[in-house]
């Protein structure tokens, strides 16, 4: 009997993959890295035929809705990768026998690895005969093995920098305009462009060291966060006072055995701002920001040297 999973479909899959015997087959438009560690950590060595049917390499590699390197680490743990044009479906075959069809992505919104994940359901059921015949004949075997060393690879590294170049434009365009933290202790942080990944327009990853972290909590600092372009002169730059920002990383990270600790700033189409910091997801939208968040964000004029 079929039933509707909803945020359960992660859950179930495991549960399913653990009594699986012989076979995987993944099928998703989108994939990425987190959602890739998680299944490989939960498969089978018994499960010896595996693969994934994914888009042909295009506009989703680049802006990172399909991850190169997840899909290099999947073929490295036995996958087969192939492709298929204009592909929406999502199906996670386990055994030719158990079927979960629905609305997931092979990422990490898709199997909600954080608390940002998307609103996903998915049906469970047992297949059919016609089921299976079904699944082979629209994807298998109408999909073509993808060559992981092909040249699209270097076309999709040189699309990439015109993309952070074409990031750098945009960021230009970003102006928030709040009170600045004058007087405070700051401390600043600089994270270049990253690919941001799918309905955002910016993503910043910052890495801060454990001792400074350290400094940081015993002078209450602020944190400047440098956004973007070099170093010494940012594209654009964010103070958050340590009474916001500092909460959530001393809870998070004061017991922690690492000497530095990793988190990132998005900004989404509507120029939002969300911090991320392990699985704790910050929204820091316009409207939160009015009295309780001070924000000072400048764009320089001044463009990215050339090389």
């Amino acid at each position: 009997m079929s039933q509707f999973l909803g945020s359960a479909f992660r859950k179930s899959l495991i549960e399913q993959l653990g009594k699986s015997t012989r076979s995987i087959t993944i099928i998703s438009p989108y994939v990425t890295m987190p959602a890739v560690r998680e299944l490989i950590k939960r498969l089978p060595s018994t499960v010896i035929k595996r693969s994934l049917i994914t888009v042909p390499p295009g506009v989703e590699y680049v802006n990172g809705s399909v991850d190169v390197a997840a899909l290099e680490q999947l073929n490295q743990h036995g996958f087969e990768i192939h492709w298929l044009p204009n592909l929406h479906a999502k199906i996670y075959l386990l055994d030719e026998k158990i079927a979960f069809v629905g609305s997931a992505n092979f990422t990490t919104n898709g199997w909600e690895l954080d608390q940002k994940g998307n609103v996903e359901d998915m049906i469970m059921f047992e297949t059919s005969k016609s089921d299976r015949d079904h699944i082979n004949t629209r994807y298998i075997t109408t999909s073509t093995l993808l060559d992981l060393n092909g040249k699209w690879k270097k076309d999709v590294i040189a699309q990439k920098q015109k993309f952070q170049e074409l990031n750098y434009q945009l960021m230009k365009s970003v102006q928030i305009d709040f009170p600045n933290n004058n007087g405070a202790n700051e401390l600043a942080v600089f994270s270049d462009y990253k690919l941001p990944p799918n309905g955002y327009q910016f993503y910043f990853k910052f890495t801060i060291a454990k001792v400074t972290w350290q400094k940081i909590k015993k002078d209450k600092s602020a944190i400047r966060l440098k956004l973007g372009g070099e170093k010494q002169s940012p594209d654009a730059t964010i103070t958050i006072p340590f009474s916001n920002f500092g909460k959530y990383l001393t809870s998070l990270y004061t017991t922690d055995k690492r000497q530095d600790w990793q988190f990132g700033l998005y900004v989404d189409n509507e120029q939002n701002l969300t911090l991320r910091i392990r699985d704790k997801v910050i929204s820091i939208n316009r409207k939160d920001l009015i009295g309780t968040l001070r924000v000072d964000i400048t764009v320089t004029k001044k463009r990215r040297a050339n090389g």
